[in-house]
């Protein structure tokens, strides 16, 4: 199989269109992947491969998380022995700061990924009957290996071609009993049901269609505020064709960022006016990020214009002071030449 993804990411990488990978991805890969032996991939999250994907290079990170976990549930009268069966039971890629909990270990990345799940739990899974989910941007597939463990749905990724291979590894060392669909087996960039049928992961880039698929769930985590603004656009777009009847977008990322060269905020996201707000607040322990889940409406309706506005007046709090600096020396100049008129 792991050769099976080398040559996927062969392929991906000759196919390449270049326009879709930001400032801020080929900052992070930069040449990494060049001249890859596979061996590299049974340590990725050790040698630096999933850097920006992970953070399993900051001292103490898994720690902090955990005692921030523990304070959650406390909070809510919770033990921690009633999440065991979501942590993961191996250490693919050989993170580095890892913590063994009974059979399971948990980093970081994973906590934060739990509580985005708890989420989507409460507000989706409880709720409907979902059975194709697309996460755009999914990193190395932590967030896909803990809903794949605990819900038989069809796994659609879609991202870069450094990424995917890291999460065809990370998620068929996970599911040996999985079968996984990869960008060797598609034809003039297109795939549809009958492809696809007899496979539970689908692991693509960007550049494939979805013919005639349906999906009832969206998500995108910590990644759209990393792309070029006419990316997102394309997604949206993406979305909006694919998505099926009543269908979810689980969204998750910063109120602003920049690294692509260009301010990328979230209140601007191209939202249309036929989504309906499910759940809309900051993010758990993490500031500088909001949590916005919403449903596709076949009427017209004011939720997401709304909850915008609400979001703008947020992300006031986090943008970097010398922006917030330089709109209020704006304001000011404006305002002095409407004096001087």
């Amino acid at each position: 199989m792991i050769e099976q993804f080398k040559k996927s990411f062969d392929l991906s990488i000759k196919d390449y269109k270049k326009d879709i990978k930001s400032l801020h991805w080929n900052n992070f890969f930069k040449e990494k992947f060049s001249n890859l032996d596979i061996k590299d991939l049974y340590d990725f999250r050790n040698n630096h491969l999933s850097d920006g994907m992970d953070n399993v290079h900051f001292n103490d990170s898994s720690n902090l998380r955990l005692q921030q976990f523990k304070e959650f549930l406390l909070k809510n009268k919770k033990k921690i022995e009633d999440y065991y069966q979501y942590f993961p039971k191996k250490n693919i890629g050989n993170c580095p700061n890892q913590i063994q909990l009974g059979e399971g270990y948990i980093d970081f990345i994973f906590i934060e990924h739990l509580m985005m799940y708890l989420d989507l739990k409460k507000y989706i899974f409880e709720k409907n009957n979902i059975q194709n989910i697309c996460e755009i941007g999914g990193g190395f597939g932590s967030l896909a290996r803990l809903i794949i463990s605990q819900s038989k749905v069809k796994y659609f990724l879609i991202d870069l071609p450094e990424t995917n291979l890291l999460s065809a590894f990370y998620l068929n060392e996970h599911f040996k009993d999985k079968k996984i669909f990869t960008y060797e087996k598609v034809t003039n960039n297109e795939i549809n049901e009958k492809d696809i049928a007899q496979y539970d992961i689908i692991i693509l880039p960007p550049w494939v269609h979805l013919a005639s698929i349906k999906i009832d769930l969206f998500i995108n985590t910590r990644s759209m505020m990393e792309m070029n603004f006419s990316i997102i656009n394309d997604y949206f777009k993406f979305i909006v064709k694919n998505i099926s009847i009543n269908g979810f977008f689980y969204n998750c990322n910063r109120y602003y960022k920049d690294t692509v060269g260009h301010p990328i905020q979230l209140h601007k996201y191209p939202y249309d006016n036929f989504w309906k707000v499910i759940n809309s607040e900051p993010t758990w322990c993490q500031r500088r990020l909001h949590t916005l889940i919403t449903q596709r409406s076949s009427v017209k309706t004011d939720d997401i214009k709304k909850t915008m506005l609400t979001i703008k007046n947020l992300s006031k709090n986090h943008t970097p002071h010398f922006l917030q600096q330089i709109k209020i020396l704006r304001l000011g100049i404006n305002l002095i030449k409407k004096i001087l008129k």
